[in-house]
């Protein structure tokens, strides 16, 4: 299992729990320490597992909301993990503030675009220019009901359709088209 906290989350918690040892409130701080590791297992999420022929996979844990011409708009569940996740290996060649495009080994551009959820959290990247990203690697944070629209390249296949359920790194959204081989 891996676990998916931002640095701010683990502080806030080490934080509480320090000042109420320091306080001398052990039973509050055991509290935080419980309630610390119930967030740890409540937001976990499995391993990503490696598919054959390097199939895009789902960047976040949801729902398709919308298929268009070259790309997906994805919505996120408000109870599974909040990464998201590189769809396929690449280099990161321009970021914006909630937004990404990287090159993969075929000279091919995708984008990543991230929206704020219910609670207007601002999502969060964790790439820069120039990053080697391998694909199902950890690329940001989004939190409840956030959505994501993927914009994939010309010379793939969309095989997912709106309302299904994706799982990050596990569900295959995409091929290669058969005339671009």
């Amino acid at each position: 299992m891996a676990f998916f906290f931002t640095h701010r989350t683990h502080w806030f918690y080490f934080l509480l729990i320090l000042c109420s040892v320091f306080l001398g409130k052990i039973k509050l701080a055991l509290f935080f320490l419980a309630l610390y590791f119930f967030l740890l297992f409540l937001f976990r999420r499995q391993r990503l597992i490696d598919l054959p022929f390097s199939t895009p996979t789902s960047p976040v844990d949801g729902i398709v909301h919308k298929v268009f011409e070259h790309g997906l708009l994805l919505r996120m569940n408000w109870y599974s993990g909040f990464g998201c996740y590189l769809p396929y290996s690449g280099v990161i060649v321009e970021n914006t503030e909630t937004s990404f495009t990287f090159r993969d080994d075929e000279g091919e551009m995708w984008r990543i675009e991230l929206y704020p959820g219910i609670w207007g959290i601002n999502p969060q990247l964790f790439v820069l220019i120039g990053d080697i990203g391998k694909q199902g690697g950890n690329v940001g944070f989004i939190s409840w009901g956030g959505e994501l629209i993927l914009y994939l390249p010309k010379k793939y296949e969309i095989l997912v359709k709106e309302n299904d359920l994706l799982r990050a790194g596990v569900s295959s959204i995409a091929k290669k088209r058969m005339d671009t081989l």
